[in-house]
Order: C-alpha cells, then structure tokens, then sequence
C-alpha cells in the first residue's frame, strides 16, 4: 500500500512523526508534463538519482534505435509514463504506419557528470510535421499520436524536466 502523504503533499500533516519522510527530500512525479507537476515528499528508503544538469543539447534522431540503451533509461527515470514512446511501441510504429515518414524524433540530452561517459538522454519528443494547417499553407510540428497510440505525453527525465521543456521550446522557436 502507498503512504497517503506520497499521494498528496498536504498528507503529511495526518500522519505521525516517526512515518514522516526526513525534512526537505523531494521527488517530481506524476501530472501533466507541461505545468502542472505534483510535488511530494520522498519516502526515506527511496534511492535519489542525483545529476547535476549543465547545458542540454537538442537533436533529431533519423535513427532513433541506435540509441535504445539511453532510451530504455530513460523510461525507467521518467516524469509521466507513455508506453506509445517507449521503444518495444514507437519503433515498429516509425516503421510501418504510413504517417510516419513525417514523423520527426526529437532527443533531448544531457553532459554527463561522470568523465568519459556518453551523453544522458533527458527528453525524448516524436513530433510529426504536418504542411498545412487548418487549409492554409502553414508547417506546424505537434506531438505524434497514430491510429494506436493513446496518448501524446512525451518522454522527460524526471531529475531534468524543466530545463528539458525549456531547451526543447528554444528549440522550437
């Protein structure tokens, strides 16, 4: 069973001094990835994954499974879930529906704070580029949902989710 005050922050106050979480641990989780992320109270046994970010480089990937260990990392360090992202999903999707040759994946990543160690993937973002919008000749890229695919929330590491958001929306501009 989960602690009501992982559920909710104001949860702390109903339960005993001995259950709470140490003063000042923190965790990002659940929500919506675009503003409206729950902030909660970390459980003590709970292991912290600590990366210090420094710049973010932003890429589209032509090929994005050569990069399926950074990517299943990520998924396993995720804000919100979307299993139409994960790899064992969009890459058979990339392959055989028909839109998909308009679809464009946008990888977020990080420097690594360890030396000589490869790039930290933090962000990952299948946006399909549609050449007209509403009947005017307008490009407009929007998150990649097919036929299948239920849900549009893209992949963002939890320990960078805003600084992700911010360097994908400069991207974008």
């Amino acid at each position: 069973s989960v602690p009501r005050w992982l559920l909710a922050p104001t949860g702390l106050i109903d339960q005993p001094p001995s259950r709470r979480p140490p003063r000042g641990a923190f965790v990002v989780f659940g929500g919506d990835i675009f503003g409206r992320l729950l902030r909660a109270p970390l459980p003590v046994s709970a292991p912290v994954e600590v990366l210090v970010p420094r710049d973010l480089t932003v890429t589209v990937e032509p090929r994005p499974e050569t990069h399926l260990a950074a990517w299943e990392d990520l998924v396993a360090h995720v804000v919100a879930p979307n299993p139409f992202y994960e790899p064992h999903t969009l890459l058979p999707a990339l392959a055989h529906l028909p839109d998909a040759k308009d679809v464009e994946v946008v990888c977020v990543w990080a420097a690594n704070p360890l030396p000589k160690q490869p790039a930290i993937l933090v962000g990952l973002f299948p946006l399909l580029r549609e050449r007209t919008y509403k009947g005017l000749p307008l490009s407009t890229l929007r998150m990649w949902r097919h036929l299948y695919a239920y849900q549009g929330t893209p992949l963002v590491r939890a320990s960078h989710s805003s600084k992700t958001l911010d360097a994908f929306f400069d991207w974008l501009a």
